[in-house]
């Protein structure tokens, strides 16, 4: 088991699935999250979305930089700005991804030992 967790820490981050933003916070994250932990396949499913609900995330603030906050309701009223809401909630979506992969920071320890513990853990419990 231990190999296997030397292997895994010493590996190069697989490549970003397509259609991430070049550059973005989506590519940023999955190369973050894969350089410090080994992931299932199952795992990488879920950051592959949290990646893309990052660049999501990232072209509506920028979106919402660019606009108005307040905006001309349908019946002449003043509203907020649809894409606030929007934003709220899929900041939120992002949080729970992210939450769901169980990612702990450890401080003070290195990120390659932080990951090997961490796929340690998961390994052991699967006995």
């Amino acid at each position: 088991m231990n190999e296997y967790l030397d292997t895994v820490a010493r590996r190069k981050p697989p490549r970003a699935p397509r259609g991430f933003a070049k550059g973005g916070p989506g590519r940023r994250l999955w190369a973050g999250v894969l350089s410090e932990w080994a992931l299932r396949p199952d795992e990488r499913r879920i950051l592959e979305d949290a990646c893309r609900e990052a660049d999501l995330v990232d072209r509506m603030q920028t979106e919402v930089d660019a606009a108005d906050l307040v905006v001309m309701g349908g019946r002449g009223a003043k509203v907020p700005h649809p894409l606030l809401r929007e934003l709220d909630r899929h900041r939120g979506r992002l949080q729970q991804l992210l939450d769901g992969l169980g990612l702990e920071e450890v401080s003070g320890t290195a990120g390659s030992d932080a990951g090997r513990r961490l796929a340690g853990n998961r390994w052991r419990k699967r006995r």
